[in-house]
C-alpha cells in the first residue's frame, strides 16, 4: 500500500530513492545508521 501513496510515486518520479520501512525495528536503525554504502541516509 505505501508503494502507491502519492507522495511515494511523485519522489520516485522525481528521481528519488524511497525506501519504505513500516517495521518497528526500522526505528531504531535509523538512529543509528546514518550511511549505507556512501549514500548518506535523509529521514
Amino acid at each position: 500500500m505505501l508503494e502507491k501513496s502519492p507522495l511515494v510515486v511523485g519522489l520516485v518520479r522525481k528521481g528519488y530513492e524511497v525506501l519504505l520501512c513500516d517495521d518497528p525495528i526500522d526505528e531504531y536503525v535509523f538512529n543509528v545508521l546514518r550511511e549505507d554504502e556512501g549514500k548518506v541516509l535523509n529521514y
